[in-house]
C-alpha cells in the first residue's frame, strides 16, 4: 500500500502518513511551529486541514483502521480510563456520567458512533497542598484528542484545569510559605506553575503563540504523543500566616498557565490583622488542550478548555486564589454546531484589606477547521 503524503507549506518537506493497518503515525516528520508570520501561520492552518483530510478522506487512510470492534457504554457514574490510546467501535457516554482519564494525553479513537450524553473529563496530574490548611493549588488540564466518525448527543468533552481550594481555617501559631505548582509543557513549550511568592516572581507564563500552531504536530506525531508527558501548569497553593509580624505575608497561590493564557497573580496583604491564622485560597490550573475531529458533523456539544478558578480565603485581610489560564480548543468537522468554553479562571473571594489583589487567568484560543468530506 503506498502511504499518502501532503507537503508542509512552511518548511517545505513531504510528511509520510503511516498506513492504515499502522493504527499510528510513525513516519511523520514534526512541523515547524513557535512564532510564526502571519503568513506562515495561515499556511499551517491549511496544511493542518489537509493533514487530517488525508486522515479521514477518501485520499488517506480511512478512519475505520483506528477503531476497533468493542462497543462500550458506561454503567456508573465514573470510568477511568487504563490506557493513553483506547479504540472503541461504539462509544456511549450516559447521561450524569464521566469517562474520565488521568493521563497526561489522552487519544480516543471511534471508528463507528460517539453517544455523548454526559462528559468526557482529562484530569491529568495531582492538586499542590497548601500549608497549615491554607487552599491547594489547582491541577493543569491535559490534551485530550477525541477522534470519532459521528458524534450525537449533548454532553461535554472538556480539558479544565481544576479550581484551587478554598482554605480553612488553620491550627498553627507560625507563618509557612506556600507550595509552589509546577510547571507543565505543551510541545515543548513551558506552560508555569502558579507561584504564591511576591508579585515580582508570580506570573505563570505560556509561549502560547508556539502552542497555538501545535496542531499540526498533534495530528502528524500521535505515537511520539503518547510517550511524553504534557499539561498545563498547576496553581499555586495559598500561604498560611499567623500574624503580619512574622516573615510570611497573607498571599493566594497564582494561577497556573494553561496551554495558552497566562496565569493570573497572586494576591497579598502587609495589612496587619488580629493574631488570628489567615490562611489565602489556592490558585486555579491551567486549562489544557481539547481538540474534537471528525469527517462528520459536530452537533451541539460543550468542548472546553478553561482555567481553574481560585480558591476562597479565610482569616481577617487574606487573599483568594488567581485564576488559571485557559486552554485551546480545535474542531477539525465539515461544520459544529458546539459551545466553546476557553476563559481563565476567576478569583477567589477575599476577606477584609488587600496590598494587592490577585487576578483573573488570561483567556484562551479556540479555533475551528472546516473542512469537506
Amino acid at each position: 500500500m503506498t502511504i499518502p503524503k501532503v507537503k508542509d507549506p512552511v518548511s517545505g518537506q513531504w510528511i509520510a502518513i503511516a498506513a492504515a493497518t499502522n493504527h499510528s503515525h510513525e513516519n511523520a516528520t514534526p512541523l515547524k511551529s513557535g512564532f510564526m508570520s502571519a503568513d506562515d501561520k495561515k499556511k499551517t492552518d491549511e496544511f493542518n486541514v489537509a493533514l487530517f483530510k488525508s486522515l479521514v478522506g477518501a485520499a488517506g487512510p480511512s478512519l475505520m483502521a483506528f477503531g476497533s470492534t468493542t462497543d462500550f457504554s458506561t454503567a456508573v457514574p465514573t470510568t477511568t480510563l487504563s490506557e493513553s490510546v483506547a479504540r472503541y467501535r461504539n462509544l456511549t457516554i450516559n447521561s450524569g456520567h464521566t469517562l474520565k482519564t488521568t493521563e497526561p494525553i489522552q487519544v480516543i479513537y471511534v471508528s463507528g458512533t460517539l453517544t455523548l450524553n454526559g462528559t468526557i473529563s482529562s484530569e491529568p496530574g495531582a492538586n499542590v497542598a497548601g500549608p497549615n490548611n491554607a487552599g491547594a493549588g489547582g491541577r493543569g488540564g491535559g490534551l485530550l484528542l477525541v477522534i470519532a466518525n459521528t458524534i450525537v448527543g449533548n454532553g461535554k468533552i472538556i480539558s479544565n484545569g481544576a479550581n484551587g481550594g478554598n482554605a480553612t481555617a488553620g491550627t498553627g501559631t507560625t507563618s509557612t510559605e506556600g507550595n509552589r505548582g509546577p510547571d507543565g509543557q505543551f510541545f515543548g513549550f513551558t506552560a508555569g506553575g502558579g507561584s504564591p511568592l511576591p508579585p515580582t516572581n508570580t506570573v505563570a507564563t505560556v509561549n502560547g503563540a508556539g502552542v497555538a500552531n501545535a496542531l499540526s504536530l498533534l495530528l502528524a506525531n500521535l505515537s511520539q504523543l503518547v510517550a511524553t508527558d504534557m499539561g498545563a501548569g498547576t496553581g499555586g497553593s495559598g500561604s498560611s500566616d499567623y500574624n503580619t509580624s512574622g516573615s510570611v505575608a497573607r498571599r493566594s497561590g497564582g494561577g497556573g498557565a494553561g496551554a495558552y493564557g497566562n496565569g493570573g497573580t497572586m494576591g497579598y496583604s502587609n495589612v496587619n490583622p488580629p493574631s488570628d491564622t489567615g490562611n489565602g485560597g489556592g490558585g486555579g490550573g491551567g486549562g489544557g488542550i481539547a481538540a474534537v475531529v471528525s469527517p462528520n458533523p459536530i452537533p451541539a456539544i460543550a468542548v472546553e478548555a478553561k482555567g481553574g478558578n481560585g480558591g476562597n480565603a479565610i482569616g481577617t485581610n487574606s487573599p483568594g486564589g488567581a485564576g488559571g489560564g485557559g486552554g485551546i480548543v480545535y474542531q477539525i468537522a465539515p461544520s459544529s454546531l458546539a459551545t466553546v468554553s476557553v476563559e481563565g479562571g476567576q478569583v477567589g473571594a477575599n476577606t477584609g484589606s488587600l496590598s494587592g489583589a490577585a487576578t483573573v487567568g488570561g483567556a484562551g484560543l479556540s479555533r475551528f477547521y472546516p473542512i469537506t468530506a
